[in-house]
């Protein structure tokens, strides 16, 4: 359906391309939903039952803990944090829940003693004091109203309620075996959270935000967006990605020195910032021999490098 172009959106254009030419090609992008990005600001692609989404999620937080403890104070305060849905399992929307390990097995086409990134991930999980369980009795279901109950505590109680919510919910799938379509469980989250339990249930009965979710996943996928978790970074020289499941926590940390340039208050900022951009880059490196199978001593050197990397931020900065 056609529409006369208004004066006011003409004004409005003027002013944001007035904006982006003041404040540099990064400081202010359209996100998928239309709403313009201002750096610093951070968009999240995951979905609530991602195991990868629960192990990025502490990744980050251990990144922020880092750079919080080199230099004392500063915290990252984002101009605007987007939690966008990446639906993993669609299929399942309105099914009765369904044993977890069968669910996987189909989905990969073969059995869960044969997946070895499984065995991989409860390894890494308790480096960051995650606890997966695959137990017989744990369930997988569909995570639309989960979704849909993020964007009112979102709306209500901001990106930190929004954040606990999730994390209640991922630990709630991965260490419990719990189904994200509970609408107890989800109930209960809004609660911790402190979020208002009538309004969030009034929001599952009316189908609110379904429309939303659905919409916003479609033009994920339609952005290229194609593995959860994705971490958009927007800075101010423009947008810088960590995705996928082999990220470490100091290509989390380089993300943020990158959305937070200048910091004359701590005059040490742009030597930690290049050490910890050296850091990631060396982790990268490692990560890229590992997969294309190179032999014991290229992945040898690479993992000194990358410990030789960690060991000089951590001297310079953590000490």
């Amino acid at each position: 359906v056609g529409r006369a172009p208004s004066p006011l959106r003409g004004l409005w254009a003027a002013l944001v391309g007035g904006l982006c030419l003041c404040l540099g090609p990064g400081a202010l992008r359209r996100a998928v939903d239309g709403r313009a990005f201002m750096a610093p600001a951070l968009e999240i692609f995951s979905d609530t039952a991602c195991p990868y989404a629960y192990l990025a999620d502490a990744k980050f937080r251990r990144a922020c803990e880092t750079i919080g403890k080199a230099h004392v104070g500063f915290e990252p305060r984002w101009n605007s944090v987007a939690f966008r849905p990446y639906l993993l399992s669609p299929e399942l929307e309105g099914a009765a829940p369904t044993p977890k390990i069968a669910h996987l097995e189909a989905k990969h086409g073969k059995p869960f003693n044969e997946m070895g990134s499984m065995i991989q991930l409860k390894e890494r999980g308790l480096e960051f004091g995650l606890h997966y369980r695959f137990d017989p009795s744990d369930l997988a279901s569909g995570t639309l109203d989960s979704h849909r109950v993020l964007r009112y505590v979102d709306t209500q109680g901001g990106p930190q309620a929004a954040f606990a919510y999730r994390r209640h919910l991922m630990k709630a799938f991965n260490e419990e075996g719990k189904a994200l379509s509970d609408w107890s469980l989800l109930l209960e989250a809004v609660e911790r959270v402190g979020a208002d339990r009538d309004v969030a249930a009034a929001v599952l009965e009316g189908g609110a935000y379904a429309l939303d979710v659905k919409w916003l996943d479609r033009e994920a996928r339609k952005e290229g967006i194609d593995v959860s978790p994705h971490y958009r970074f927007h800075t101010p020289t423009g947008v810088h990605s960590v995705a996928g499941s082999d990220e470490e926590d100091w290509h989390y940390l380089d993300a943020i020195y990158r959305s937070f340039p200048e910091q004359p208050q701590w005059g040490n900022w742009a030597e930690a910032a290049a050490k910890a951009r050296t850091t990631a880059e060396a982790f990268s490196t490692l990560g890229e021999r590992r997969q294309e199978g190179e032999g014991e001593g290229e992945v040898g050197a690479a993992e000194e490098v990358a410990d030789a990397a960690v060991r000089a931020y951590r001297e310079r900065f953590l000490q």
